[in-house]
């Protein structure tokens, strides 16, 4: 069985995909992303404006696919500091960076706690990554080969 590995992505296309889930930054709200990349994807994104900076987590089947993010460093303003090192799903930074955020915009993630008046449970998943022996790419502890190489665990 012949594997191939995975096409480089267009830059464009890929960027593009990443702010639909990013419209603004979560913390200044502003729509100016800077994308670090790496061999395939990018690694990694910094608001210009409050210097947020967050790692970005691609999955490739068949296409590449943003799937998670995690912030890496805070921003000017201090904020999101129970956000910090922590992964979380693409949807929950889109929800998070929305024009209009929740009304309990001050739920705990950790916890699932909201401390506003309303009530939300947030589900966490976490996802263990492991790195390719072959190349050093991480990639999801439940896949048998590596998405970038096709090296077998």
């Amino acid at each position: 069985m012949n594997y191939e590995a995975p096409t480089p992505p267009r830059r464009d296309e890929v960027e593009n995909q990443i702010l639909s889930y990013f419209p603004n930054c979560p913390f200044c709200k502003s729509q100016t992303m800077e994308f670090t990349w790496g061999d395939l994807v990018p690694n990694g994104m910094t608001c210009q404006n409050c210097g947020a900076t967050w790692e970005s987590d691609m999955s490739y089947d068949v296409e590449w696919v943003f799937t998670s993010a995690t912030l890496i460093k805070l921003g000017k303003e201090r904020k999101g500091s129970n956000l910090l090192n922590r992964m979380y799903s693409a949807d929950f930074w889109k929800e998070l960076g929305s024009p209009n955020p929740p009304a309990n915009d001050q739920e705990n993630p950790k916890s699932g706690q909201s401390l506003g008046a309303s009530h939300r449970v947030v589900i966490i998943r976490e996802v263990v990554k492991i790195r390719c022996r072959y190349c050093g790419g991480l990639f999801d502890e439940v896949q048998d080969r590596c998405p970038y190489c096709g090296g077998r665990r």
